[in-house]
């Protein structure tokens, strides 16, 4: 994600993004409180400040946290996969219109949500220790960070006659990980 802003003379501020960026107003994040107190103390901060300010904290900082404070939140972490659990079930049949666990009954395949009767895809859902050097977590890595950290969809790797082969793979490389509690 490459996102570029302006500070103007009067102080405002003007972001540059893509489609593909997302912007969050108000986040529920440990940054938060941070960034406010940059704003009301009215000096522009470096870009290097604000960078730091909203991307990282740690797995021991979130691991210190009350539950009621973590709840609902994502965290952003700069850490790596230490271990995906390929002896759990790694991969879910999903309604592909919301992605919520479908159930097979005698007429098909059906998705309590939409309630409807679907065919199903298959969808990753990796159990796997995520780390930073400051602390492990359980974590569960779906299918859209799944597909991007492997480089290959779950019916590819349900295909392949060794998947865990493609886990080992993955282990190890460090990343920025989303951590929604």
């Amino acid at each position: 994600m490459n996102n570029k802003y302006n500070c103007f003379d009067t102080g405002t501020l003007q972001l540059k993004c893509t489609n593909g960026t997302y912007v969050y107003v108000n986040p529920t994040a440990v940054e938060t409180g941070q960034l406010q107190d940059l704003y009301v103390s009215g000096i522009p901060p470096a870009p290097a400040a604000i960078a730091v300010a909203i991307l990282t904290t740690t797995l021991s900082d979130i691991l210190q946290l009350e539950k009621k404070e973590a709840q609902g939140k994502t965290f952003v972490i700069n850490g790596h996969i230490s271990e995906v659990h390929a002896y759990k079930e790694w991969y879910y049949k999903a309604c592909p219109a919301c992605h919520q666990c479908v159930y097979e009954k005698k007429s098909g395949w059906y998705c309590t949500r939409d309630e409807n009767l679907v065919k199903p895809s298959n969808m990753f859902r990796l159990p796997a220790t995520i780390t930073d050097g400051t602390g492990n977590i359980e974590a569960t890595v779906f299918d859209k960070v799944a597909r991007y950290l492997l480089n290959k969809t779950c019916d590819e790797l349900l295909e392949m006659s060794n998947p865990v082969d493609a886990f080992l793979k993955i282990e190890n490389q460090e990343t920025q990980y989303h951590i929604q509690i």
